[in-house]
């Protein structure tokens, strides 16, 4: 499972950056933010997420895939 970029600074309410997600034979993930009030994750599309920062903070991002294999991805926004 890799997941780029692994860390990620959004500048501001609104902002947004984006994960590109690959696995050799996997088409499916989840992601789930560990804080919608700092940051929140929509998939937008095959193996890319959006992240859309909501408030300044940091939080996390766990991408997952079918077999239960997960990339944390840290996030701030300022």
């Amino acid at each position: 499972l890799r997941v780029s970029p692994v860390q990620l600074t959004l500048s501001g309410a609104g902002a947004t950056g984006t994960l590109n997600v690959s696995e050799t034979g996997v088409s499916k993930f989840t992601a789930k933010s560990s804080n919608a009030g700092v940051a929140t994750v929509a998939s937008s599309g095959t193996g890319t997420f959006t992240v859309t920062a909501v408030s300044a903070g940091t939080c996390g991002i766990t991408i997952s895939d079918q077999s239960q294999n997960s990339v944390l991805v840290k996030v701030t926004v300022n």
